[in-house]
């Protein structure tokens, strides 16, 4: 990164800061000089950093992988280099047979000895033996400067200050009931639509659960900021992750990233009222040096830029664009959806996507898990699911396109918001989506659909920690 935009000086001087497994996981492959830095940096924040608890989960699930990991390069390395040298042995001993052979074809009358001059095999093998004898000593110099084994997990000191970093700052997890809603939108709904984040990768994963990994981070990172304290001060936000990958930033055609996906900046703010600012660790490391007057070595800097350089062509103007990108977001993307989304019309959208679950869409659930659909209900569907594009609305299409918003057209319009501001007509959509999602329905019960969210004491907090049932019987 080349330089940082002024305008996220305040998010180095007041936001949550909340940090991405990858992050945490990333520090078993640093070696011990940048690692130390890194986590005086997090220090130097302890007080406004914030860990989602699917952060702290995945973070304990991958610790050991990450070391076997990074273990496995070295040993990569080596029997790259061993299997070189005898290569290169085979290849030069086969050479100098061939000289010698046609040496002796050419009748001369000299004695020449490959022993002699050191290039018999038993000459060769000593000279290769010198130059990679040096090459292994550094690749187990480089290995013992990260010092960690798989052994060395049981007192890892890594994990020891990472605890009483983030000791009291992890979010709490939901509820198994929560939990499963949660993974059934981003599974059936979001990934489906390439909504970001998570979708990418969610191919590679087993189950439900870990496919929906990033989404849950996302959401209890959106569920923080909403839960903060209204102060009056304008709430901000950064993320620091290692994820390059399109389902979290813009992508240019070279695959190089160049913003965090405008539709999480629009999210954030549309649902918490909060700015995000997404950032590499070098990125971070680089800001916090500039604004917070960190002492951070440059050395440090280009070890995790090259360590990302591995993953993804991270382009310097990340932060520089974040202006760009919330400007994209509110200029073209809200002219795209033109005057027909008012702030009356967004906020009941909103809530028709949200989890408003009245007794009457409860009652509609409950037959269509009983198979009891009633004419009436048939009836509701058919309207969700028709056909809604009549040669009128073709017309009002055509209109709004060409930008000829007419008298009649506004009326239209005026008239699609009264019909999606009616409840009825909102809870018809709200059952028609959940049909469209092939939602399992024998998950809810009509008493789990009128109840809220709320914790077994009634507090309505995300209470205490989810155990291992939980997790597993998903």
């Amino acid at each position: 990164m080349t330089q940082l935009d002024p305008d996220v000086a305040p998010f180095f001087g007041n936001a949550v800061i909340a940090l991405d497994a990858n992050v945490l996981l990333e520090l078993y492959s640093m070696s011990s000089a940048t690692r130390s830095e890194i986590i005086d940096v997090f220090f130097a924040v302890q007080d406004r950093l914030w860990i989602p608890h699917q952060v702290a989960l995945e973070y304990s699930r991958n610790r050991r992988n990450s070391v076997i990991k990074r273990n496995e390069r070295f040993s990569a390395i080596r029997k790259v280099l061993t299997t070189s040298q005898a290569q290169a042995l085979g290849k030069l001993g086969a050479a100098i047979d061939s000289f010698v052979k046609f040496r002796s074809q050419s009748h001369t009358v000299r004695d020449w000895d490959p022993g002699t001059y050191g290039v018999d095999k038993v000459g060769l093998k000593s000279r290769l033996d010198g130059i990679w004898k040096d090459t292994l000593v550094e690749v187990n110099l480089l290995q013992s400067e990260i010092d960690i084994s798989v052994e060395d997990l049981n007192s890892d000191e890594i994990l020891k200050r990472l605890d009483d970093l983030i000791t009291g700052r992890v979010g709490q997890p939901y509820f198994s009931q929560e939990l499963r809603v949660h993974v059934e939108h981003a599974t059936r709904f979001r990934f489906p639509n390439k909504i970001p984040p998570g979708y990418a990768d969610a191919d590679e994963k087993p189950t439900e659960l870990l496919q929906a990994g990033d989404y849950l981070i996302w959401r209890q990172l959106l569920d923080c900021m909403q839960d903060m304290e209204e102060t009056g001060a304008e709430k901000l936000v950064i993320f620091v992750t290692k994820d390059f990958k399109s389902d979290w930033w813009v992508l240019n055609d070279k695959d190089e990233v160049l913003s965090p996906r405008p539709e999480l900046i629009d999210e954030m703010r549309d649902e918490a009222g909060a700015k995000l600012l997404m950032l590499s660790i070098s990125d971070f490391l680089e800001g916090a040096k500039k604004h917070l007057k960190q002492e951070i070595t440059d050395a440090a800097i280009h070890e995790v830029e090259e360590q990302e350089q591995e993953l993804a062509s991270y382009a310097s103007s990340v932060i520089r664009q974040y202006v760009a990108a919330r400007s994209e977001v509110m200029g073209s993307d809200r002219r795209a959806q033109g005057s027909l989304v008012t702030p009356e019309l967004a906020e009941t959208m909103r809530r028709a996507q949200g989890s408003l679950v009245t007794p009457e869409l409860a009652e509609t659930m409950r037959r269509a898990q009983s198979g009891l659909v009633t004419p009436e209900l048939a009836e509701t569907m058919r309207r969700a699911q028709g056909s809604l594009v009549t040669p009128e609305l073709a017309e009002t299409m055509r209109r709004a396109q060409s930008g000829l918003v007419t008298p009649e057209l506004a009326e239209t319009i005026r008239r699609m918001q009264v019909t999606l501001a009616n409840p009825a007509a909102l809870r018809a959509l709200h059952d028609a989506e959940r049909h469209a999602e092939n939602t399992p329905l024998e998950w809810f019960d009509e008493s789990d659909l009128d109840s809220d969210t709320s914790g077994s004491d009634g507090t309505g907090t995300r209470g205490a920690e989810m155990s291992s049932t939980d997790a597993s019987d998903y």
